[in-house]
């Protein structure tokens, strides 16, 4: 399993699409958790949502609902866990989370990898700006994001490999092959030997 991690705007999503196109198993775990949270009409914002399940079913209450999703995703396509890429989850418990739940998948070690991508602060936010059809200030953007900017920085911290991408997909990709971990089982399918 290999994770793409970092803030809105960074690239997530257009390496993992990249991945995909190229022999890899895609899934993007931010709108499977926002599909959930817009059919709860009970809550003002998703962050009151997550505090009121997590009062029902329990601190891992997120992790919980996408670790069922990835299983319902991975036995529809039959996908090889060795070969998927996901990425919306921002947290290093989440993260952990799944790695917990597939850590002896029908019997198998399953390998992992953690990749985070960064970009300027500028770069952040005229992509998310551009994307989500906002005109955001930089401060706003700053002051909107500054949470997550916590948590991200405990990933910062056991993460197999960092990407600055400031540059084209491609380019970024190039970045990400060029720092897969040699053990983990994608380099074999990217044909990558160490």
């Amino acid at each position: 399993m290999i994770f793409l991690v970092g803030p809105h705007g960074s690239g997530k999503t257009e390496l993992g699409k990249k991945l995909a196109n190229g022999g890899f198993s895609y899934l993007d775990l931010g709108p499977i958790i926002r599909s959930y949270y817009y059919r709860s009409t009970d809550y003002s914002n998703i962050g009151e949502w997550v505090e009121a399940g997590e009062k029902v079913m329990g601190p891992n209450f997120t992790d919980h609902l996408l670790a069922n999703e990835v299983l319902k995703y991975v036995y529809r396509n039959n996908i090889d866990l060795d070969k998927l890429v996901i990425s919306g989850n921002r947290q290093l418990a989440g993260v952990m989370y799944l790695v917990d739940f597939f850590s002896d998948f029908k019997g198998k070690k399953v390998d992992y990898q953690i990749t985070y991508i960064d970009a300027p602060v500028e770069l952040l936010l005229q992509r998310y700006n551009k994307r989500d059809g906002k005109s955001l200030t930089i401060d706003e953007f700053k002051s909107k994001f500054a949470p997550e900017d916590e948590t991200l920085n405990e990933i910062r911290w056991v993460v197999d490999n960092i990407i600055n991408n400031t540059a084209t997909v491609d380019e970024m990709h190039s970045a990400f092959v060029a720092g897969l971990n040699p053990k983990h089982e994608a380099n074999k399918s990217l044909g990558i030997m160490r």
